[in-house]
């Protein structure tokens, strides 16, 4: 059930709200993602509640928070960024596409007429593809098998030419391999044949060269490596791939305030399996990241499930603007969960935030909120808890019911204060005719911004073909109690009801609506008088086939005032039009009369008919190259004047300019808004984004490297004839696993002149030695070498970890892999890693020693490591045994995205 937060006004609101967004056409990025600005004006004397919806397209994904309540003051004008991702569908989709939205007055309930913008998704190839193991260690008869990563992140299908050769001229794929890959989607392709079918039949190392061909001209030469485990490794040359951010900058000068300025930097990785990691961080309006307005994030996604760090900015009955982390999950619109747990950055407050949508039953959902916060200095806290549950009884009739309780701790007082809500909602829908009643109402002592807040809204309504007949009641009202150190008391700060009749009429590309109603309005804290309206609006919209487009909204209105000993009566009418051809237009607005209540109360006391007139042409300019470079501009003229809210007059030449250069990456757009009457209202508003990538970089191939390990009897750091070799232990040269073979060698071919890292933490056979010069050892080669690696005799621990798994639980977690790190009394550290069967072995130097099971990989959710750090003596024992449990939890939670203000 919709909970209505406040209203502040009744009646025709397309009167009232001015928008239209900024750019009548979205390029979308090569992440198909995109940004247009809504601009909203309030011209009137009274605050507005408003929600912006997407109407239903199944090919845009919101970004930006939809679900929020705005509040647009008097004279006020807010530019709502509008961040979405667009789903490709087909190749047949390389067209415009329209994205419409409708305004939601949540006052009333009343939508306004749709408006929209067009995306323009043009056609693009992008792919790429590299070796996941490009280095192949194998053991004689063994199957070779390396695995293809083709990523397509164009918006067409692919269709691709494999082949492949040995170094030594044979085919191994006998025939060219065909394969297609549809827009947005990877794919792996793994190649096995046999060891004997290469050179390495006769012992020898062998390269692999695959060739990757699109049906164009793009190509992708990669290079693979086979050796045998233990003999070499042999150095190739990587694949390149870009990460792509995307850095802004976007400032802001007003002829009323100080500059502004902002600086965001986002990004996002597509992982595999339908993973994502991503950052998003924004400075404040001075350019502090640390400000109250700054946001900077680390997100992870993987299906459903999305996990949050950082900043934590939302709106539900109370402001949160935090640091801490979220979880969420979004299975679909009625199962989801969200979860964010912060600590305030503008009050000393911890606040927890949990909201739940539920299918119980095919027929039966419901949602659920939960919010507390804690004052850590006051000792003051909140609670909120709301349920709401919708019964679909048949296709035509669904009922629903939504109860809330709240609480509000003041610890200086020593005073609890309780609240509570009700409501319900019945709705019918068969043959073109609907009914719907609902009621919310939330107690004057209910905390957040529902405080003392009541609303109705009862309507039938026919629809036929072209044309629809509606008769309404709505009723809202708020009643907040007023807390002071003296007294509590309760006020009467906003009265609206409105019932009437409405009806629309559509034929062809033309539609015309009329509404006739009797309303009633007080906007007031203490008792005032009640604003009565008879009120009939009128509506007519043209869009067809011509280029031209055309709209005028009318009302007339009989205004009186009750409860004053003299007479108050006017006739007050309004009037908005907007006619354009191709790109050339003029949009204005003529008012006379009261048309609000604080306007009749003004014409009441001072005796000044309102007036207001507002007009001025505007042409649009649309410009895109071969090479895909974009530019658009929008030029208005408008002249203002009014003599009640602003009483002023004003003339406005305004310029909005927008670039984007896809090839050089950059884009951005210029506006200047100049009142040419007065300094005051004047603005220049900039931005300025770049399109960076990172870039792996390939290695170029040079000499070889031999290194030679073995057990230093006589502690002289050579090799001596009778000295025991090290065979058959993997060791790790710059990050590239080897294992020694029998003469305890290994050998790194076409190696670079540079600084190299010996690193001997995963050696499981040997029991006893460590390497005399540490587990990681650094030298630098010109031109290879060869190098010995001593060991000398050491002590070591030996250790288990077991796993005790929930019986209810269907996964089991397996400790293969996980790394074991010791550290000594001197700061030294040393690791390991658990085998297939749970063990692990690390020789170490005599000392005291810290062991501890690192829980990296492990989800802290489902389980839990019991001392998972242990302290061993190694000075008088030669050898020590640790243990270590996991436990798996015997609950899962589930969680749902959280969305951002």
């Amino acid at each position: 059930m919709s909970q209505i937060s406040t209203a502040q006004q009744f009646g025709n609101f397309e009167n009232i709200l001015e928008y239209h967004f900024s750019e009548k056409e979205i390029n979308l990025n090569e992440n198909d993602l995109g940004l247009n600005r809504l601009i909203i004006s309030n011209p009137s004397p009274q605050a507005v509640n408003i929600k912006v919806q997407l109407l239903d397209n199944d090919k845009i994904r919101m970004i930006s928070d939809l679900e929020r309540t705005i509040n647009i003051g008097p004279g006020q004008q807010i530019i709502l960024p509008i961040r979405f991702s667009y789903r490709y569908h087909q190749e047949s989709d390389f067209r415009a596409d329209p994205v419409s939205f409708q305004i939601l007055m949540q006052d009333t309930q009343e939508l306004l007429e749709p408006f929209d913008f067009v995306i323009k998704t043009q056609e693009s190839r992008n792919w790429r593809a590299n070796l996941a193991n490009n280095q192949v260690l194998v053991q004689y008869e063994d199957m070779v098998e390396f695995e293809l990563n083709v990523q397509n992140r164009g918006n067409r299908r692919e269709e691709f030419t494999l082949r492949s050769t040995s170094q030594k001229g044979q085919k191994l794929i006998d025939e060219r391999l065909f394969f297609a890959l549809e827009a947005k989607r990877d794919t792996l392709i793994r190649l096995s044949f046999p060891v004997a079918e290469t050179s390495l039949a006769d012992l020898e190392l062998d390269q692999i060269r695959f060739s990757l061909r699109d049906g164009f001209e793009g190509k992708k030469e990669m290079t693979g490596n086979i050796q045998l485990v233990g003999s070499e490794i042999r150095q190739q040359q990587n694949a390149y791939y870009d990460i792509p951010l995307t850095m802004e900058v976007q400032g802001f000068r007003s002829s009323l305030g100080r500059p502004m300025m902002f600086l965001n930097l986002a990004g996002s990785i597509e992982l595999h399996n339908d993973q994502a990691l991503g950052i998003n961080m924004r400075t404040d309006g001075m350019g502090h990241l640390g400000g109250p307005n700054s946001l900077y994030q680390a997100h992870y996604r993987k299906g459903d499930f999305t996990y949050t760090a950082g900043t934590i900015i939302k709106f539900t009955d109370f402001l949160i603007n935090g640091y801490g982390a979220g979880m969420s999950y979004h299975k679909s619109d009625k199962e989801f969960h969200d979860l964010t747990v912060s600590q305030s950055r503008m009050d000393p407050l911890y606040q927890v935030d949990y909201s739940g949508g539920f299918k119980y039953a095919q027929d039966v959902a419901g949602t659920v909120h939960h919010f507390a916060n804690y004052d850590y200095q006051s000792g003051s806290y909140n609670y909120l808890f709301t349920k709401s549950l919708q019964y679909q009884i048949n296709r035509a009739w669904t009922v629903g019911v939504s109860g809330g309780y709240s609480n509000e701790f003041d610890n200086f007082q020593g005073r609890l204060t309780e609240g509570h809500l009700w409501g319900y909602e019945v709705a019918y829908q068969k043959n073109g005719f609907s009914a719907i009643s609902q009621i919310n109402n939330y107690s004057d002592t209910f905390i957040g911004i529902n405080r003392g807040f009541s609303y109705q809204r009862h309507q039938v309504r026919k629809s036929w073909k072209n044309y629809e007949l509606s008769a309404f009641h709505n009723q809202t009202a708020r009643r907040p109690m007023i807390f002071t150190p003296d007294s509590i008391y309760v006020v009467d700060a906003m009265q609206l009801k409105e019932t009437g009749v409405r009806n629309s009429f559509v034929y062809k590309k033309a539609r015309m609506s009329g509404t006739f109603s009797y309303m009633e309005q007080r906007f007031a804290m203490q008792a005032g008088p009640m604003a009565q309206y008879l009120r009939t609006a009128w509506t007519y919209n043209y869009g067809g086939n011509l280029p031209v487009r055309f709209s005028l909204n009318s009302a007339l209105s009989y205004v009186t005032l009750e409860g004053l000993e003299d007479v108050y009566s006017r006739i007050a009418m309004t009037n908005n039009f907007n006619l354009s051809y191709r790109s050339f237009g003029i949009r204005g607005r003529v008012d006379r009369g009261p048309n609000f209540y604080n306007e009749v109360v003004r014409d009441f006391e001072d005796n000044i008919l309102p007036q207001r007139i507002q007009a001025g042409p505007y042409v649009d300019f649309t410009k895109t190259l071969k090479n895909g470079a974009q530019f658009s501009n929008n030029t208005q003229a408008e002249y203002f004047k009014d003599n009640v809210f602003f009483d002023r007059e004003m003339l406005f030449v305004r310029n909005s300019f927008r670039f984007n250069l896809p090839k050089a990456g950059f884009y951005g757009g210029l506006s200047v808004s100049l009142n040419m009457l007065s300094r005051n209202n004047s603005f220049v508003n900039f931005n300025l984004g770049k399109k960076l990538s990172v870039p792996t970089v390939g290695i170029r191939k040079y000499h070889d490297l031999k290194l030679k390990f073995f057990k230093d009897e006589n502690r002289n750091g050579v090799w001596d004839a009778g000295e025991e070799v090290i065979a058959n232990e993997y060791v790790m040269v710059n990050g590239r696993m080897a294992m020694t073979d029998a003469e305890g060698v290994i050998t790194y071919k076409n190696v670079e002149d540079g600084k190299y890292t010996l690193e001997m933490r995963n050696m499981r056979n040997l029991v006893g030695w460590v390497p005399a010069r540490g587990v990681e050892q650094h030298f630098t080669t010109y031109r290879g070498g060869a190098y010995g690696v001593p060991f000398i005799k050491s002590k070591f621990i030996k250790g288990s970890v077991r796993g005790i798994h929930d019986d209810n639980q269907t996964d089991r977690f397996n400790p293969q892999g996980m790394k074991v790190n010791v550290v000594n009394e001197k700061g030294e550290q040393y690791e390991t890693i658990v085998n297939s069967k749970g063990e692990f072995l690390l020789n170490v130097p005599s000392g005291r020693y810290i062991v501890t099971l690192s829980s990296a990989g492990l989800s802290a959710d489902k389980y839990q490591i019991e001392n998972s750090s242990q302290s061993v003596d190694l000075l008088d024992n030669g050898r020590c045994e640790v243990h270590f449990t996991i436990r798996q939890k015997a609950r899962d939670m589930n969680i749902r995205r959280i969305s951002r203000r």
